[in-house]
This record gives C-alpha cells, sequence and structure tokens, in this order.
C-alpha cells in the first residue's frame, strides 16, 4: 500500500503562466481506471491509499506527487 500527496503542477516556463486547481486525476489500474475527484490542495494527501501497482507505478514517476512513508 502506498499514500500519495499532491505537490502542484511542475514549472514549464513560457508555456503556461498560472495554473488553475487541479479538479480531478485519472489513474491507470490494471482494472477500470481510477478517477479521484479534487479539489486538491498542494502538500495534501490525496487521502487514499494506493494497492495496484499499476496505479502506484503511475503516481511514482508523475513530478506532481511525492509517494508519503
Amino acid at each position: 500500500m502506498a499514500r500519495f500527496q499532491y505537490d502542484g503542477e511542475p514549472a514549464r516556463p513560457g508555456l503556461v503562466t498560472s495554473y488553475g486547481p487541479c479538479d480531478s486525476i485519472t489513474l491507470p489500474a490494471q482494472g477500470p481506471a481510477v478517477t479521484i475527484d479534487g479539489p486538491f490542495t498542494i502538500g495534501a494527501d490525496l487521502g487514499y491509499e494506493f494497492t495496484d501497482p499499476t496505479t502506484i507505478a503511475a503516481l511514482q514517476s508523475d513530478a506532481r506527487f511525492t509517494e508519503i512513508i
């Protein structure tokens, strides 16, 4: 099981000047995709314990999220 926190959108200089709130995320899974509704606060726990290895790998490779130990 793994828990993650939302760290906000990574900076992309020259492309976007400001981001709106992240309202929901859709994550891949071994079964149907998982959608989590927000809005998400920067630095806050997502509020879920993920057990699907595909979902955990997707969150670990996404710069917007950090795994909480």
